[in-house]
């Protein structure tokens, strides 16, 4: 991060080797409704990825939503929008069903997964929920590094069609869509990592 454009940002943590931004840090929220107009903030919900899970055996359907819900609330009540992201297979059920104004979802190899929540799917987007398709790949190193713009428009564009089979059109489709990658590029190299960021910024536009 540069920090002369992130003077006065909330959250913003300088720890001497870099800056990076506390979304845990108390009144977060209220700080990001007063410095920006508009916000977004997407909270990971690993829980639903081991959910069902023997490790995960006491943790019941109504615990998880239950959370999710008091999460998207708070956001909510600031007047952010609220965002749910797991970046690997799990039940999509619950943060479909939830108050949740965007799903992000790893479009790139869980996209045949996803969709088979058509009922919660067709219910989000009826009432304009916005889909971040993480289409832009970034656990495998020799996937990123094979990929490219055209390859992952491509891709996108036929997952794009079949949806459309759910009764939406294309354009309907695209005014509710955000072009994301897949999961973090911690994992990558400088150069990968780099090669993410600008393949979503040119595939988003």
């Amino acid at each position: 991060m540069i920090p002369q454009f992130l003077t006065g940002s909330p959250g913003l943590v300088d720890d001497g080797n870099r800056y990076w931004v506390d979304t845990d840090a108390p009144g977060f929220e209220q700080e990001m409704a007063a410095f920006y107009e508009d916000f977004m903030q997407v909270e990971e919900d690993p829980g639903l990825v081991s959910f069902g899970s023997s490790s995960f055996g006491g943790v019941s359907r109504e615990m998880v939503s239950d959370a999710v819900a008091e999460v998207i609330a708070s956001i909510n009540t600031t007047g952010g929008l609220a965002g749910v992201y797991i970046c690997a297979n799990g039940d999509w059920g619950p943060d479909l069903s939830s108050a949740a104004d965007i799903i992000s979802f790893d479009a790139y190899f869980y996209f045949a997964n996803f969709i088979l929540y058509k009922d919660q799917l067709v219910s989000f987007l009826n009432r304009d929920g916005i889909l971040a398709w993480g289409i832009v790949p970034t656990g495998d190193p020799l996937v990123v590094a094979k990929e490219s713009v055209t390859s992952l428009f491509t891709k996108w564009q036929k997952q794009l069609a079949l949806l459309t089979t759910f009764g939406f059109s294309e354009k309907q489709l695209m005014s509710q869509t955000l072009i994301a990658p897949s999961c973090g590029t911690g994992s990558l190299t400088r150069e990968l990592a780099q090669k993410v960021l600008v393949m979503t910024a040119e595939l988003a536009q």
